[in-house]
């Protein structure tokens, strides 16, 4: 009897410690989060562009156009729809199609504008993902 009050005593001081770890989808996010950083690329949490509800934050991975790289003047944004993409700036190139396709599933908005672009991400997916997004942005801002 001694040892069952023992035993629940010890697990009684350690429940709050054992509450505190981080869960297996904590940890993958930390080390996605952690990749991109190692990248050079930037994670925010921000609402979706045009969302309808406000509050609702996503992830959003990007990188900042160097000083006077000013290749376009407007913000454009593209929207996966499907298996293909919508653009808010007319028709976008077949090269600019083809980098799109390149991007793992759960990108669902790519951005640009003057000071940066960058995607939306559900962050569900291997740190190679990260690697795709990373060589995708790369390829934005030339």
């Amino acid at each position: 009897m001694t040892y069952l009050l023992i035993a629940l005593v010890v697990m009684v001081a350690l429940s709050p410690l054992i509450s505190m770890m981080p869960s297996r989808r904590q940890r993958q996010i930390a080390d996605l989060r952690q990749r991109a950083a190692n990248c050079g690329i930037r994670v925010q949490l921000r609402e979706l562009p045009n969302a309808a509800k406000s509050g609702d934050l996503r992830p959003f991975y990007g990188r900042h156009r160097q000083r006077g790289d000013h290749k376009i003047a407007v913000n454009a944004v593209y929207q996966r729809h499907g298996e293909g993409w919508q653009s808010s700036a007319g028709a976008p190139s077949a090269n600019l199609m083809a980098l799109l396709a390149q991007l793992p599933p759960g990108v669902s908005h790519v951005c640009e504008n003057l000071h940066e672009v960058g995607i939306f991400w559900d962050e569900r997916g291997p740190e190679a993902d990260v690697e795709r997004i990373d060589a995708a942005l790369q390829q934005l801002l030339q």
